[in-house]
């Protein structure tokens, strides 16, 4: 079963596919384009769909309360959650509610919400992990592959490998580099990423793209602002393009690079 859930903006999570609850109706996958002689848009999107509870009167009112509090503390907070379709998600509001009896059964309560969605985007995350090189562990001059959950192949030199992004278009992304290293330099495709700083050991660096956000995160959690470090001839938020991409680095320090494809409506799985 595919899994519908929604995550709010205070990490409260409620699964809308559980022993007494359901979605019964509606659909994610729509999508509308605005078309003008001036440009190609997406605009803002809203989704309706309900939820069908079951249970005694107690359980229903008691998950409706429930309901009524997570999605409640993002329009109080104005800081959208987030609605899970499987591997997916969107960011939004769920911005009224209708609360009626069951017309089947009237054991049974409906909610109908109104999933109010400001950005037309549902995305999925890919994590592909790079590691410092280890002689111990590239002992001889062979290719070498791992079992992680993204595999990925050195090439006969250390820090020579590649990413996939499955994406449409040029994709946002986040860079976390691990430290100890000094002024990390990474290319991934045609594109240097380089911020001009010195990461100790348990310090990272995280380059995000989507918020335009970079800044080094200390041992004990504390975090500072690095923008100002950024390397000013290369433009350090440049997406990454589709399909394979080649990566350089020193190899000595580690990273991940968190690629965010993004589409109009969800896959169909």
């Amino acid at each position: 079963m595919i899994e519908v859930m929604y995550v709010n903006s205070n990490n409260q999570s409620v699964s809308f596919f559980g022993d007494k609850i359901k979605v019964s109706e509606g659909s994610f996958h729509k999508r509308k384009w605005n078309i003008s002689q001036d440009e190609i848009k997406k605009d803002p999107i809203t989704y309706s769909i309900t939820l069908t509870l079951r249970g005694s009167l107690e359980e229903r009112k008691n998950k409706l309360n429930e309901l009524h509090d997570i999605f409640e503390i993002d329009l109080i907070n104005e800081k959208t959650g987030r609605l899970y379709f499987g591997e997916y998600y969107i960011e939004c509001y769920i911005q009224s509610g209708d609360t009626q009896v069951n017309k089947i059964l009237n054991s049974r309560t409906d909610n109908i919400l109104e999933v109010y969605c400001p950005n037309q985007s549902w995305i999925k995350e890919t994590t592909f992990s790079f590691f410092k090189y280890d002689k111990s562990v590239l002992a001889d001059d062979e290719n070498k592959t791992y079992p992680y959950q993204y595999s990925y192949k050195y090439g006969n030199n250390p820090g020579s490998s590649s990413l996939v992004s499955d994406s449409l278009s040029d994709s946002n992304f986040k860079l976390i580099i691990y430290g100890p290293s000094s002024n990390p330099s990474i290319m991934i495709g045609n594109h240097m990423y380089n911020v001009n700083v010195d990461l100790n050991i348990g310090e990272y660096l995280t380059v995000d793209s989507i918020n335009r956000e970079v800044y080094i995160t200390d041992i004990n959690g504390n975090v500072s602002n690095a923008f100002d470090y950024r390397n000013k001839d290369n433009y350090l938020f440049e997406k990454i393009s589709p399909g394979l991409n080649n990566v350089e680095w020193s190899a000595g320090f580690g990273f991940d690079a968190i690629i965010y494809d993004e589409r109009s409506e969800p896959k169909w799985i």
